[in-house]
């Protein structure tokens, strides 16, 4: 079986790989990122269909979809490509395990997988020889299955799976145990002897009961009749109550305070109206006396006008009739002087007629000609501003007259002017103080018209709430609603009255009076058939009482026994209880009585003997086949041993350091030794060295598993941790493989492998195919 053509039209970066001239040794060689890893992926999920089979090969799905392509293999004259003719395994007849295991090396992992070592060698060894051991291991775990049993000590198993039966059948016997000492005790103080004096009480009382009921049957006839006469009345006190307005209380008390409402607003509203005509009419007055008042502010303002101008001018005439005095002295003095001066003149001039040549009388004449001429002048002056003075204030004088004051004097005239301003602004406080009394006025009429305003909504709802409730209940009066008032309170009296008797007989509820009634009446309907109960009987409270007492007289006797009882009771309670939660039967056992215990003795044995009739069987039937596998056991052995392929090509990779391979069934690993007889586990080996062991056990597998026919390995760096001596005795051992007849298609990242065989081998005995980067 070989492989003839591998092609890749697409698989993740991979695209157009065709190799088509495979030599029986090929090594694909190429750097890191050169597609060799998807390239073998995609060749195996050529030979695997579906994911189910690709389970085995972690990360072989890292792409997601399948390669598009094929891989043809040779087989004899018949040739196969996949995956278009099926699966791999399926074809050549071998398990998946053994692809995975042995005929395929990914990602330089020798090992096989954890854990699954041992059962692979197993499961080989049954295939390839025809042996059944797993067989026999399933047989004896369906007998410990069977019979019940812990694994390894054989003995019941005592799991939350089998409901602890180990602890089961343990109670089990501790129960039956117990019941054996019970049917021992004497018979006086026997518990079947105190259940059969219990029996013969229990018979008086159930005769004590029965003259009890009856008379409680007399009692509920007696209760039917008077219950169903109060529910009749009750009844019809309801059917009147519906017949009348449906009016409350409150609506009632809501009428009135509407009406009361109406009372007082339209009081008040009178009231109101009131004051509004009081402050209207003072009001009007005050408005006629501020019109008044501004009148008089008004010729105040206007004399007022020229107010300034009169009290400007008066101040200047003063200041002229002040200097006008001063001017009055000066006059008199110019006067007395001109006077003086003129006699002195004349007589000057006299003097000059009768002695015209004096110089003396010359120098006085022009010196008291002059000082006249200068006297007279003043005078003149003084005179002038006298008649100005008096000219000024006779105009004053007009001009206020003119205006209406009063003049006699500059004084007077002062006095009039600062009187009109004090006026003034008396009178204008006076215009401000009425028109903020008429503001204020104003402010409580509108405040009077607003709430009557009030008022009036007041009385509109409630004239609105009146109609509202004659709506609502029907009456079109206060009297009338009144009246039904009272009507409905009579009746509802009455059924309380009624209700009350009810309640007493029949518990108090919460719930609406109508579905309360429907229970009474419920309730009285299952009465209704004592209505001819115990005929003859005369319900008699005191015989009633008497039963009663005698009654408890009897049952005070039956708890006696039962207390003494008690101490079996609850034994049995717990037996019972047991009984119950071991066996679960359909309907669980009673613990009342030693009859009861009896029969559950009586199921406790079988269950304990159909237990350990299982487990003893399911135990013969175990050391019987433990004997078989024990003989099975050793026939694995056969795989491996000094004279075996793994032995022989694990010797030739090591240069002889190591004699053979073996297989320890205890552990379910191999064991290399060597030609010292040291003996050393795999994982004792160094990782070169547990490589080479695991790829010479690849290589005798593969010769079996294929039946001695000759096929291919696919292998991905197995050697990576071997040095130079041992890659290359490893490199010989698959050439001489590849001589005998096997296919070798060797994927590797190493220069070490290429140059070697190079160097070693002729081009026609391997092909080396280098794969180019992926960009």
């Amino acid at each position: 079986m070989k492989i003839q053509e591998i092609r890749v039209n697409r698989y993740g970066p991979l695209s157009n790989i065709v190799l088509d001239t495979i030599k029986p040794f090929s090594l694909i060689y190429g750097r890191n990122e050169s597609g060799k890893t998807l390239l073998l992926d995609a060749v195996l999920r050529f030979f695997l269909t579906g994911k189910r089979n690709r389970i085995l090969f972690h990360g072989l799905d890292r792409v997601e979809y399948d390669p598009d392509g094929y891989v043809e293999i040779s087989k004899g004259d018949t040739k196969f490509r996949f995956p278009d003719d099926g699966s791999l395994p399926d074809e050549l007849d071998i398990h998946l395990t053994d692809l995975r295991n042995v005929l395929v090396v990914r990602a330089s992992d020798l090992q096989f997988p954890e854990g699954k070592e041992g059962e692979y060698y197993a499961s080989l060894t049954d295939r390839l020889m025809g042996i059944h051991r797993e067989s026999i291991i399933s047989i004896q775990n369906k007998l410990k299955d069977i019979g019940e049993l812990t694994s390894k000590t054989l003995r019941l198993a005592d799991t939350e799976d089998n409901q602890y039966l180990a602890s089961r059948v343990e109670t089990a016997e501790s129960r039956v145990e117990e019941i054996n000492q019970l049917l021992e005790v004497d018979e006086e103080e026997s518990p079947i002897e105190l259940e059969n004096v219990l029996f013969e009480k229990e018979g008086t009382l159930e005769n004590l009961h029965r003259d009890l009921n009856e008379q409680k049957q007399a009692a509920k006839r007696e209760e039917y009749l008077a219950s169903k006469e109060s529910f009749d009345e009750l009844r019809d006190n309801q059917d009147k109550l519906k017949e009348l307005p449906n009016v409350e209380r409150d609506q009632f008390d809501h009428w009135r305070e509407f009406e009361k409402t109406i009372d007082e607003s339209e009081s008040e509203i009178v009231e109101k109206n009131q004051e509004i005509d009081e402050y209207q009419s003072e009001l009007d007055s005050t408005r006629s006396k501020h019109e008044e008042v501004e009148q008089e502010l008004d010729s105040f303002q206007r004399k007022g006008e020229v107010v300034d101008e009169l009290k400007q001018a008066t101040e200047r005439q003063a200041q002229k009739f002040k200097r006008r005095k001063g001017f009055s002295a000066l006059r008199t003095v110019f006067k007395l002087g001109f006077i003086t001066l003129g006699i002195l003149l004349g007589l000057s001039i006299i003097g000059l007629i009768f002695q015209p040549g004096s110089t003396f009388l010359w120098i006085f004449a022009i010196l008291f000609g002059l000082i006249f001429m200068v006297d007279g002048f003043l005078f003149l002056l003084v005179y002038i501003q006298k008649a100005r003075t008096e000219s000024g204030w006779e105009d004053l004088r007009l001009k206020a007259e003119k205006y209406g004051f009063e003049v006699e004097s500059f004084e007077g005239l002062l006095e009039s002017v600062e009187s009109l301003k004090e006026d003034i602004d008396r009178t204008r406080n006076t215009v401000q103080e009425l028109g903020e009394e008429i503001s204020s006025l104003k402010t409580r009429i509108d405040e009077r018209e607003k709430r009557i305003e009030e008022l009036r909504g007041k009385i509109s709802e409630a004239d609105e709430g009146i109609q509202e409730l004659r709506e609502q209940t029907g009456v079109s009066s206060k009297d009338e609603f009144e009246k039904v008032l009272d009507e409905r309170k009579e009746l509802d009296d009455h059924s309380k009255k009624l209700i009350t008797r009810l309640e007493e007989r029949y518990n108090k509820s919460d719930l609406p009076l109508e579905e309360q009634m429907d229970y009474w009446e419920n309730e009285i309907a299952r009465l209704e058939e004592y209505t001819e109960a115990v005929p003859g009987v005369e319900y008699q409270p005191q015989k009633e009482a008497d039963l009663a007492d005698e009654i408890d007289s009897i049952e005070g006797e039956i708890a006696q026994i039962e207390e003494d009882l008690k101490k079996y009771r609850k034994q049995f309670e717990e037996i019972a209880k047991d009984a119950n939660r071991i066996l679960s039967p359909e309907e669980s056992f009673l613990g009342e009585t030693m009859e009861d215990m009896k029969f559950i003795q009586e199921k406790l044995d079988n269950f304990i003997n159909k237990v350990e009739g299982r487990k003893n069987n399911a135990i013969m039937a175990i050391k019987i086949f433990e004997q078989i596998e024990a003989e099975e056991e050793e026939k694995v052995k056969d795989l491996f041993g000094e004279d075996d392929l793994a032995s022989k090509y694990f010797r030739e990779i090591t240069n002889g350091a190591y004699e053979s391979v073996e297989y320890n069934p205890e552990k379910g690993t191999l064991l290399v030794k060597k030609p010292t007889g040291d003996a050393f586990e795999a994982w004792q080996l160094s990782t070169g060295t547990y490589d080479q062991l695991y790829f010479s056990t690849r290589l005798s597998l593969a010769h079996q598993i294929l039946g001695g026919e000759k096929g291919f390995l696919l292998l991905d760096d197995p050697f990576l941790a071997a040095d130079s001596t041992r890659l290359g005795n490893q490199l010989d051992m698959l050439v001489e493989q590849v001589k005998a007849g096997w296919q070798i298609i060797y994927f590797s990242v190493k220069d070490e492998v290429v140059d070697y065989l190079r160097s070693e081998y002729k081009s026609e005995e391997f092909d080396c195919i280098e794969l180019q980067e992926i960009h």
